[in-house]
């Protein structure tokens, strides 16, 4: 049974991924107040230190819905950036769909329920000393401003903190970690002291050689760094290098500077610092690197259609490719590493590609699959629509307007791809063929138009069809007989004015609905239209329906329920003689 039913132009977000979430740091040595890090039991060690109150939120931007909605609703407002900038704090997102589960469950531990369970997103504040005083959950008013502010005020008068910060400050290493060429001559390690300078200090520094060799590398040097009482100035340490002038392996060589604390009370921060001395001669053997297939690897490629595949391998002199197990009909460029070809027959090939200078060789083996075009992507006709969009606008925040014309694409048995779009400018044709397959069995072609115009797109496995040509997305699918059957019936919805165009002239000064579309729903997805604007003018028309999960607009950021199903269907037509149009998408949600 259809439960409700609206019209929306902003579900074409579809055709765009939606990424939520805010950037997280992963280095246990920069964590710092008001910036997101992963680091855990690093950033329960800098409240302590520094006497600051610490947040933990537990989410998954991925697949939960509930947590892009924080995102959007709390974490990209200015009333967040605000709030942090009054209320300076450590920060934690441990996100699930970027962790392994053994570190899930490792890190969340502290915030599951006595039954295992965690809602998302869960955030929770701790007081300096690692207590939590209040953990909820943001959603519903809890998730937006100002309810979540609230939450998190009050809980930070029970946290206390930053009343009484540590005086003497936090001594360490200005990096973790430098790299330098073996002919800079000299590497400059600095040490800072931060958070406050009362008292004395003393601190011990020592190198310690690696792979890197004390005597063939670098100059082992050791010493003291003093600060006196009121003093934050950083210290250096300059550590000569050495080179011999010769190339030789490894080419990436490291040894450590130590730190340690004689006298005083500074906290300790980054304490050990890793050097690496890179290799400053020439001649090293080839190195191959991305675009080229990872080794072990599988790269597909069409019957019948012409590919290439990009090998790369890092030289300082001139590199000479050459490869066995090709397919007949592919060849590799001795110059450039560019196989190239096209083969007419299926299987899977083991293709070993060797790159040589005059230091040595290297190679890479990998398996070269030539297979046929997949049923979902031969064979099938694919109807949808054409939407506006721009650079640095979001999908999910394109207006009802967005809808600018309708697009259907036949693909025939061999791949060969025909396409007929409709704008307001007119009717074009447009032509391509499958060019490329993915490891996720997405398909790639490049529709070619008039004027030498081009429009990539890619067909996913599921039978969505999505690409952009400048400012223009299109979205579109097969039609899902068996799944359309589910939404037969008549419907009819109000048009809001949102949805008129006119040239030269808008309606935004009509009342909020400007009439009525009545629509039927055919058992094979075929739907006819006919409408009735307020002032007489009349349209009719037909489109097929486009039938969604639940699960993939949840993927695309919209806060839909898993176990239905959605459609919808566009109306795209000319009104007052093609002095204006209506264009909106008809949007179904069924049980």
């Amino acid at each position: 049974m259809v439960t409700r039913l609206s019209m929306l132009g902003m579900v074409l977000a579809i055709a765009v991924p939606v990424l939520a979430g805010p950037a997280v740091g992963t280095d246990p040595y920069a964590v710092a107040p008001n910036a997101w890090t992963l680091q855990l039991a690093a950033a329960k060690k800098q409240a302590r230190l520094q006497n600051r109150p610490l947040l933990v939120a537990c989410v998954d931007f991925v697949t939960c819905g509930y947590s892009k909605a924080w995102d959007k609703n709390v974490l990209q407002t200015a009333a967040w950036r605000t709030f942090l900038v009054q209320n300076p704090m450590f920060l934690v997102m441990l996100d699930r769909s970027k962790l392994s589960s053994a570190q899930w469950q490792t890190l969340t531990a502290g915030y599951r329920s006595a039954s295992g369970s965690l809602s998302f997103p869960t955030v929770a504040v701790h007081d300096p000393a690692g207590r939590v005083v209040r953990q909820f959950v943001a959603r519903g008013v809890n998730g937006a401003s100002p309810g979540f502010f609230t939450v998190v005020r009050e809980a930070l008068g029970n946290a206390g903190g930053d009343d009484d910060p540590v005086a003497p400050g936090t001594v360490g290493f200005s990096v973790a970690a430098q790299t330098v060429s073996e002919d800079d001559g000299t590497v400059v390690v600095t040490v800072t002291r931060t958070g406050g300078a009362a008292g004395s200090q003393r601190f011990r520094y020592a190198t310690v050689a690696g792979t890197a060799r004390a005597g063939a590398d670098f100059k082992a040097v050791s010493g003291t760094l003093r600060w006196s009482d009121g003093d934050s100035g950083s210290k250096t340490i300059p550590i000569p290098l050495y080179n011999d002038g010769r190339w030789r392996e490894p080419v990436a060589r490291t040894f450590s500077v130590t730190l340690d604390r004689r006298s005083g009370d500074a906290a300790e921060g980054v304490v050990v610092q890793t050097v690496t001395v890179l290799e400053a001669e020439d001649g090293r053997p080839p190195v191959f690197m991305p675009p080229s297939p990872a080794s072990g690897a599988t790269r597909a490629v069409l019957v019948n259609t012409d590919a290439e595949i990009a090998m790369m391998a890092q030289s300082a002199s001139p590199v000479a490719y050459s490869a066995s197990g090709l397919p007949s009909g592919f060849s590799i460029d001795a110059t450039t590493g560019m196989i190239s070809g096209k083969s007419r027959r299926e299987g899977a090939y083991a293709v070993s590609v060797r790159a040589a200078n005059a230091a040595g060789e290297a190679s890479l083996a990998f398996t070269l699959s030539v297979q046929k075009v997949p049923g979902y992507a031969r064979g099938k006709t694919f109807r949808g629509v054409v939407f506006q969009t721009s650079d640095g606008v979001a999908a999910a925040d394109l207006h009802l307007d967005a809808l600018v014309g309708i697009v259907e694409l036949k693909v025939s048995s061999t791949g060969k791809i025909t396409a007929k779009i409709e704008t307001a400018a007119g009717k074009e044709s447009w032509r391509g063929t499958w060019v490329s397959v993915q490891d996720d069995g997405a398909f790639l072609a490049v529709l070619s138009g008039s004027g030498g115009r081009t429009w990539p797109v890619t067909l996913e496995p599921d039978g969505i069809l999505h690409g952009r040509s400048g400012t223009l997305g299109l979205l579109a699918r097969t039609v899902t007989v068996g799944q359309a059957a589910d939404f037969a019936g008549a419907y009819t919805v109000d048009i809001p004015v949102g949805v008129l165009v006119f040239d030269p002239r808008d309606v935004q000064t009509r009342p909020e609905v400007y009439g009525a579309v009545t629509g039927k729903v055919g058992t094979k997805g075929k739907v006819t239209y006919i409408g009735r604007l307020l002032d007489g003018e009349r349209f009719s028309g037909s489109a097929s329906l486009l039938v969604f999960s639940g699960e993939s607009l949840r993927a695309a950021g919209f806060d839909a329920e898993t176990a239905r199903l959605y459609g919808c269907f566009p109306i795209f037509k000319a009104l007052y003689r093609r002095k204006g149009r209506i264009s909106a998408l008809v949007w179904l949600e069924h049980d």
